[in-house]
C-alpha cells in the first residue's frame, strides 16, 4: 500500500511541476507584452500631455488675438515687420568687422637631408685558377 501512495504523490508532484511549465509558457511572453504595451502608453501619454501644453499656448495666443488689440500690433511689428501708415522702419543689420581669425599652426619642419649610406666597397675580383701544366 505504501508503493501506491508514493506512486500518486509522485505523479500529483510531476503533473503540478508540468501543469506550472506549460502556464508560464503561456503567461510570460503575455506579461511581456504587457509590460511593452505599458512601455508605449506611456510614451504616449507624455507626447499627448505636449500636445496639450501647445495646444494651450495656442489657445492664449487666440484668445488674446480676438480681446487684445495692443498684443495684435506688437506681434505685427516684432514678427511680421509690419508698420503703422507714415511710420519708417530703420533695420540695423548686424555685421561682424574686424573678426579676429586664428591662423592655422605652422606645417612641421621639413627634414634635413641626411648624407647618404657610405658605398659598399666593390668586391675585389676573385684570382683566376691557373692551371698547371706538365710541360717544362
Amino acid at each position: 500500500m505504501n508503493l501506491w501512495l508514493l506512486s500518486y504523490r509522485i505523479s500529483t508532484a510531476v503533473f503540478i511541476v508540468v501543469l506550472i511549465i506549460v502556464v508560464g509558457k503561456y503567461f510570460v511572453p503575455k506579461i511581456r507584452q504587457g509590460q511593452a504595451l505599458q512601455k508605449i502608453e506611456a510614451a504616449k501619454t507624455e507626447t499627448n500631455q505636449g500636445y496639450e501644453e501647445n495646444i494651450r499656448v495656442i489657445q492664449d495666443k487666440v484668445t488674446r488675438f480676438n480681446s487684445d488689440p495692443k498684443y495684435v500690433e506688437r506681434v505685427a511689428r516684432e514678427e511680421l515687420g509690419k508698420a503703422k501708415e507714415g511710420e519708417t522702419i530703420f533695420r540695423y543689420s548686424e555685421r561682424k568687422t574686424n573678426v579676429m581669425t586664428i591662423a592655422p599652426p605652422p606645417p612641421p619642419p621639413t627634414p634635413v637631408p641626411t648624407l647618404s649610406p657610405p658605398a659598399r666597397p666593390t668586391p675585389k675580383p676573385k684570382p683566376t685558377p691557373r692551371h698547371r701544366s706538365n710541360h717544362r
